[in-house]
């Protein structure tokens, strides 16, 4: 009868050591034949080899350190994590772009206002020569902040030419203009500018223009405004280019095939006519298809001969496809036949503006 012991040693954690397996062999005595085999004991050592324990149970009954050191990790990465997520929100609310609006208006007669705000598709406004701009502060944000900000502003007009000059911002921007001693004669400026800008805390933050009314603004003019919070190193420009847009009016003239309706004897015949338009200018901002299909549209005068008559035709005319197609209604005045014409033709003058107002928007 053979029985087996097996005995394990329990070693260290991350170490390896030797397992002893003990065989032992118990032989019974036996009588066979004339032999007698008498009573033997083998004893039988192996030692096995257990792989190494590379990591130790992290938590165990008997280990409150370990229970401590973690709980205290978990919570430090939790106050981590909500620091920089506030910190992060602050930083986001102290931005001037959610606190400051620009308001265009038209200068004469306190004309209407329009409200802009800071956009981050396009950082570029589209205003007429003859405005006024007003820097707007939303006060029941900026008292709702926690954190003080400080505001500093700047504003600079570039002409057409890129030459830059500072302007003031009442309040924020006194600028001091000399005149300057030409010592190079290709040198363009006449002035020095002497800049003083002011930072103003949150509490004493008013409403303010930027002062453009002495500045004799042309067609594609930039003003140029940059408003900065330095508590934050937050901030934001805003550019108004100076564009003529709007309703116009102005004489057009063209050429067009007139047909009367119930006499056949003008069918499609050459007619110059002659004019005035009411139109809208969009501005270089507006899409291609709304300066392309903006109307043109007024009373016009036709002229039409028949064999050796002249005849006159009042009507109205409007245009369509960048004011370059014409269409137009009237009557012939002293042609016998009382039914209206119908002409189609070409705005010249108002498609040629059309066109390069288009070729220079691009």
């Amino acid at each position: 009868m053979t029985k087996y012991l097996t005995i394990e040693k329990t070693a260290a954690y991350n170490s390896t050591y030797k397992k002893l397996a003990v065989l032992w062999l118990n032989e019974a005595l036996c009588f066979v034949s004339s032999f007698v085999v008498a009573d033997s004991l083998v004893l039988r050592n192996r030692q096995l080899l257990v792989a190494a324990n590379r990591y130790q149970p992290l938590l165990t009954k008997h280990s409150p350190l370990k229970i401590n050191i973690m709980r205290k990790i978990c919570f430090l990465t939790t106050i981590l994590f909500l620091t920089q997520y506030c910190f992060a929100q602050t930083g986001s609310d102290l931005d001037p772009t959610n606190y400051t609006s620009f308001e265009v208006r038209k200068r004469p007669n306190n004309g209407k206002s329009t409200k802009v705000t800071p956009s981050i598709s396009s950082s570029v406004q589209y205003i007429q020569p003859n405005s006024q701009i007003r820097l707007i502060f939303d006060k029941k944000k900026i008292d709702s902040l926690k954190l003080g900000i400080k505001i500093r502003v700047s504003a600079t007009l570039i002409n057409t030419k890129g030459d830059e000059k500072p302007i003031e911002v009442l309040g924020y921007v006194s600028v001091t203009k000399t005149q300057k001693m030409k010592t190079n004669p290709s040198d363009p400026t006449l002035f020095d500018y002497t800049i003083k800008n002011k930072e103003v805390v949150g509490d004493s933050l008013q409403n303010t223009e930027v002062d453009i009314s002495s500045e004799k603004l042309e067609e594609g003019d930039k003003i140029k405004i940059r408003i900065e919070n330095t508590t934050s190193n937050t901030g934001f420009v805003m550019v108004f280019e100076v564009d003529d847009y709007g309703i116009k009016t102005g004489p057009s003239s063209g050429f067009a095939w007139l047909k009367t309706q119930a006499n056949k004897d003008i069918n499609f015949q050459a007619s110059p006519w002659l004019g005035y338009s009411f139109y809208y200018r969009p501005n270089k901002g507006a899409s291609f298809l709304g300066k392309v299909f903006s109307p043109t549209f007024g009373p016009e005068a036709s002229v039409v001969q028949v064999g050796s008559t002249v005849y006159i035709g009042l009507g109205g005319q409007i245009s369509l496809l960048a004011n370059t197609v014409k269409f137009s209604y009237g009557q012939l005045l002293g042609y016998p036949d009382k039914g209206g014409y119908l002409t189609i033709g070409l705005n010249f003058v108002n498609s040629i503006e059309t066109l390069t107002n288009l070729a220079k928007s691009k």
